[in-house]
């Protein structure tokens, strides 16, 4: 199965990779996102290289969504 997920890749770049979803493990589910979001708080401080933030890259951003297991471990 094929996903999509946006990726910072270096300082001031944005973009959209496809990749592919591993099977998941013990304990673990893949969940396929209905809707979704990215703090623009979080990853703001990561741009503008805020003192409390240690970013490496690439980095994938977001963490909020909602979704439907379509697999489980």
């Amino acid at each position: 199965m094929q996903g999509q997920r946006v990726v910072i890749p270096t300082p001031n770049a944005v973009t959209l990779e496809a990749f592919d979803v591993q099977e998941p493990g013990e304990d673990q589910v893949v969940v396929k996102a209905r809707t979704t979001l990215i703090s623009p708080g979080t990853e703001r401080a990561f741009f503008t290289a805020a003192p409390n933030t240690n970013a490496t890259y690439p980095l994938y951003p977001g963490y909020s969504f909602v979704g439907d297991v379509v697999a489980v471990g």
